[in-house]
């Protein structure tokens, strides 16, 4: 009888992630659209013409822009002006979210609702860079997207380890195990590590992957501690909040080693800090109805 050893296990769904990464490179034009965006001189006119060749894209782009996350005081009917008053790092942001959103978009069945995972995906990102402009922070562009992708390896295991993923949420259910330990257990890897890999291989932004990576543990992010820190305040503000909030965050608590490299000593302070979010999620949650 072959023992499967914790090593086999890992180089088994390493191997599975790179046929993934192979089989789903980035669709075209939006592959265009990131290159574009990340040559030396963007013309405005130009990449909303890039943009308007993806409907999709274009659609979902004026509903961000029309989100209380900027909080315009006009409404952004066109791209063009969606690319003026957001710019080029937010657009940016904004087209990395969602390529890797319509890329690991699965269909719902009764372990996971496709519409509330991204409901909480894009409200945890929301969420992050409200707090990193609070905190007066020069990096909320860059937490937005890495809060929309920071769960981005549970639709990964969903679609291509399924039976791992129904069996990881019965351990849970009938050890009380929690999800980060039965996701090793079952398939050698978390899903914070399968996003990291992914988004690796994918040559996303260094601070990206790593954030994902770490959102729920931010104090072992050697480069980016804040950042993380960021987004495991905001994952833990929709479970506090029960708004947008997802299952899997049924057993997530506040480190607040962590959070004290955001200036936050003290968990009623913390918790202060995140109930003033309420209002702004709630009005997320219903703009987010047209998202996904």
């Amino acid at each position: 009888m072959e023992i499967i050893t914790m090593e086999n296990k890992i180089k088994k769904t390493e191997a599975v992630l790179n046929n993934i990464i192979k089989l789903h490179s980035i669709p075209r034009i939006l592959a265009e659209i990131l290159e574009y965006l990340n040559t030396e001189s963007v013309n405005n006119t130009k990449l909303s013409k890039m943009i308007l060749g993806d409907q999709s894209l274009a659609t979902k782009i004026l509903v961000i822009a029309n989100s209380p996350l900027y909080g315009l005081h006009r409404n952004v009917t066109t791209i063009d002006f969606a690319v003026m008053v957001l710019g080029v790092d937010e657009i940016r942001n904004i087209v990395s979210s969602l390529t890797v959103m319509d890329t690991f978009k699965n269909k719902s069945d009764e372990y996971l609702d496709q519409g509330k995972f991204w409901q909480h995906s894009f409200l945890v990102g929301s969420v992050a860079k409200r707090i990193a402009e609070d905190l007066s922070l020069s990096y909320a562009g860059e937490v937005f997207t890495a809060g929309f992708l920071h769960d981005i390896g549970l639709p990964v295991i969903h679609k291509y380890f399924h039976s791992a993923f129904v069996k990881i949420m019965n351990d849970v259910e009938g050890s009380g195990t929690n999800y980060i330990s039965a996701e090793i257990d079952n398939i050698g890897l978390s899903h914070c590590e399968i996003a990291y890999k992914v988004l690796d291989k994918w040559n996303l932004p260094v601070i990206l992957c790593d954030i994902t990576k770490h959102h729920h543990a931010p104090t072992k992010s050697e480069d980016f501690s804040k950042q993380a820190a960021i987004v495991h305040l905001a994952d833990f503000t929709t479970k506090h909040l029960n708004i947008g909030s997802y299952f899997w965050d049924n057993d997530l608590q506040l480190d607040m080693k962590a959070l004290s490299v955001l200036g936050f000593n003290d968990e009623e302070k913390v918790i202060h800090q995140i109930e003033k979010y309420t209002d702004v999620l709630n009005a997320q949650l219903e703009a987010t109805r047209h998202l996904v």
